[in-house]
């Protein structure tokens, strides 16, 4: 993505998006909000954070800020582009940008409606409101889409 892109629109429009069309995501955020943002694929999601997410948290026109962001992260980001989207790539970016944003999770929509994960487990239990210590069950088909609804304001 080199081409002139408005990054609030996209971020605005990877909130709004369907998981089940966009099925690499992230639920990020600072203290007073997070969110589930989605992408058609990993090329997409590491250009929000390293683009998007300076947009949101307004440091995107204090071009000083923004080199120093984008160089503490662009390092992360190429790694993740090769090896895929794992714990530890996830903790080293949080490391960086904790005093702006956190992500508390990122992966495929599939891996989320299937349970893997502690993120994923407590929020599905959360989604059936049961007992976040139950052995979580995946989302089954019916609940799909009541699933994604409910993913769509959560945290926000």
């Amino acid at each position: 993505m080199t081409e002139k892109i408005d990054w609030q629109t996209f971020m605005n429009q990877a909130n709004q998006a369907d998981p089940r069309t966009h099925p690499i995501g992230y639920f990020c955020g600072d203290h007073s909000a997070k969110v589930f943002l989605w992408f058609k694929d990993i090329n997409e999601l590491t250009d929000a954070l390293l683009f998007g997410e300076a947009t949101i948290y307004d440091f995107a026109d204090e071009p000083q800020e923004l080199s120093t962001y984008q160089n503490k992260i662009a390092p992360i980001l190429e790694r993740v582009r090769r090896d895929g989207l794992n714990e530890g790539l996830m903790q080293e970016l949080n490391e960086r940008t904790r005093t702006t944003y956190t992500v508390e999770w990122w992966g495929s929509f599939e891996t989320l409606t299937s349970a893997k994960g502690e993120f994923a487990a407590d929020l599905i239990n959360e989604f059936r409101d049961w007992d976040t210590s139950k052995k979580p069950v995946p989302i089954s088909p019916s609940e799909i889409d009541e699933f994604v609804e409910f993913i769509s304001s959560y945290g926000a």
